[in-house]
């Protein structure tokens, strides 16, 4: 995955909520850490955590490792 932080800040930031941010992110790369969506968008790796926990509660997307005891590592992808 390209980290294009710059980009993604403004994307989340532009965004009308997180969820949709997240989402289309989420889409477009197939899947992804927590700790690069935390380090891409310029927030810590437990507020990442919080919205990813989110859409997972609610179906869209789930954990696909989360072998790791550092959130950081939880790797998490798109429902399909």
């Amino acid at each position: 995955m390209k980290k294009s932080e710059a980009f993604w800040v403004k994307e989340f930031k532009e965004a009308k909520s997180w969820k949709e941010a997240l989402l289309s992110r989420l889409r477009f790369e197939g899947g992804m850490t927590v700790g690069d969506l935390a380090e891409c968008v310029g927030v810590g790796v437990n507020t990442a955590l919080r919205h990813v926990q989110k859409v997972v509660n609610e179906g869209l997307a789930y954990f696909d490792n989360q072998r790791s005891d550092l959130a950081s590592d939880w790797h998490f992808k798109p429902v399909k």
